[in-house]
């Protein structure tokens, strides 16, 4: 990503495009690359600066480059205290005792399988409906169908949202920000960045050090007339990770497949004794010391996290080359290259079956993954596989897609070509897309998997037998339409005839 987007800045900078970058974790050698990189659009080259404190705003322009300090408003300063839970606290007694008096929390997991299993488990802690008429506990995570995936967006903007502002819905209609005495959103990466949400209590898996701090930006974010006692001062639970019988932290297998190793590890040895941080002020230390070249280990470190620290440093260095050179071999030329007009590659970003080196794609995926394109009994029925879908049904099958991840899942889809119907070929839209029937329990088979819709938790991934976590029977609805897959050209119904509830008026 940090090779493609400086090229990206060398053409907008060569176009006469201004451009503004914000980020708050950004490590000092980032934002040189970046500054350096729109200077090599203008044909400019970068002298050394004076250096400002964070917060800054570093320019870039022809006549070189500067950093200016800027006072942060007094509003986001703040003493955001840490507290690190272990690996066998019971999470579902901590929210209780958090949201005693009432309260908004919310537990962000580094994966969707661990946020299921997190919202599955404390249902029946939390199991009935919050003051707003919701449901008390929610879970929000990419792998809902589009269609279910943006209505909830909405409803956690409602729930969460800026006090006083208004949320547009469907038919053009809104509905204005209405917090709940209490409620809990699980969660993965979703609500981390770009949703405007505030959070009087939140609970975080372990993860990089930067990814935390844009986590810990959500509690006490607006400004409302009080809180409860009990969570009137910011503070982010952290998860702590295990410690293996050599000392060697143990983060987990959904963790150790998200994040890199060494940044991991780095962010482990920065915030393993830390009670608090002041935040801005102390951000860009705590960050440059995660992406500093050199990060020792623990004076009273283990051999065996000695190697580990070595081990993933050599990795972590690898992976960065490896990731340059394939941004290099995908990228566009540069604006000065004389090549510039001459880029013969034919990259196809969207799909899945041509090799990862051949995809252009703006970020390199952990794995294997598949859009899938969902359809209940009654689509089932009226699919025609020799027929070139029309606009409104490409629209209608694409709101109810959703991107498989699950290695296994994802690979059985694609090497099966009864998924792809040949007409699909011709659709712009949906030729990369694999049809999924569900059966009348909502499940589906995908080699060894069992892909299964459910209507809180989303699709489910498990082995071939196994529950995928279907709540049709809870909530009574028929799994032809899954509540939140009306059949097309009419409103979906639940098994009792009442149509499935979607916003409360």
């Amino acid at each position: 990503m940090s090779a493609l987007m400086e090229r990206l800045l060398e053409w907008l900078a060569a176009s006469g495009s201004l451009v503004f970058l914000l980020s708050a974790t950004r490590p000092s050698g980032r934002r040189k690359g970046l500054s350096a990189a729109y200077l090599t659009g203008l044909g400019a080259i970068a002298p050394s600066v004076a250096r400002a404190r964070d917060p800054r705003i570093s320019c870039a322009r022809a006549r070189g480059r500067s950093e200016i300090e800027v006072w942060a408003n007094a509003r986001v300063g703040r003493t955001l205290r840490i507290r690190r839970l272990g690996g066998a606290v019971d999470l579902g007694a901590h929210l209780r005792g958090l949201l005693a008096e009432g309260g908004c929390a919310a537990v962000i997991c580094n994966t969707v399988r661990r946020a299921q299993d997190v919202h599955r488990l404390r249902k029946p802690l939390f199991g009935g409906t919050a003051s707003d008429g919701e449901p008390e506990l929610m879970l929000l995570q990419a792998r809902f169908p589009f269609e279910e995936r943006e209505r909830r967006d909405k409803l956690t903007l409602i729930r969460f949202g800026p006090p006083g502002s208004k949320v547009d819905i469907h038919d053009g209609g809104s509905r204005e920000v209405s917090r709940p005495h209490r409620s809990i959103i699980v969660a993965t990466q979703v609500i981390e960045q770009s949703l405007d949400l505030d959070f009087d209590a939140m609970i975080s898996e372990f993860a990089p050090a930067g990814l935390l701090l844009q986590r810990a930006g959500r509690p006490d974010r607006h400004q409302r007339r009080q809180r409860a006692a009990l969570l009137s001062d910011p503070t982010l639970d952290i998860l702590m990770p295990e410690m293996g019988d050599e000392r060697v932290p143990e983060f987990g297998q959904g963790t150790d497949a998200v994040y890199d190793s060494q940044v991991r590890l780095r962010s482990w040895v920065v915030l393993r004794d830390r009670e608090r941080i002041e935040i801005p002020e102390q951000i860009e230390g705590l960050i440059g010391s995660v992406y500093a070249k050199t990060v020792e280990c623990p004076h009273a470190a283990t051999p065996a996290l000695r190697k580990q620290c070595a081990e993933s440093a050599i990795g972590h260095q690898e992976d960065m080359e490896q990731g340059s050179r394939l941004a290099k071999m995908t990228r566009i030329p540069g604006f000065f290259d004389d090549a510039r007009f001459k880029c013969d590659a034919d990259f196809k970003e969207d799909n899945p079956e041509i090799h990862a080196s051949l995809q252009a794609r703006a970020r390199l995926c952990e794995g294997l993954s598949v859009e899938v394109a969902l359809a209940g009994s009654r689509d089932a029925d009226s699919f025609d596989p020799g027929a070139v879908p029309g606009r409104a049904r490409e629209h209608y099958l694409l709101r109810r897609s959703v991107k498989m991840s699950q290695v296994g899942a994802a690979r059985a889809l694609l090497s099966d070509e009864s998924r792809r119907p040949r007409a699909r070929a011709r659709s712009a839209l949906l030729r990369h897309h694999r049809l999924v029937k569900l059966d009348a329990r909502g499940s589906a088979r995908a080699g060894e998997f069992q892909p299964t819709l459910g209507f809180e938790l989303g699709v489910c991934i498990g082995a071939q037998g196994v529950d995928g976590g279907s709540n049709y029977k809870s909530k009574g609805l028929s799994p032809a339409h899954v509540g939140m897959l009306p059949c097309e050209g009419g409103q979906a119904t639940a098994s009792n005839g009442s149509p499935p509830r979607r916003w409360k008026d």
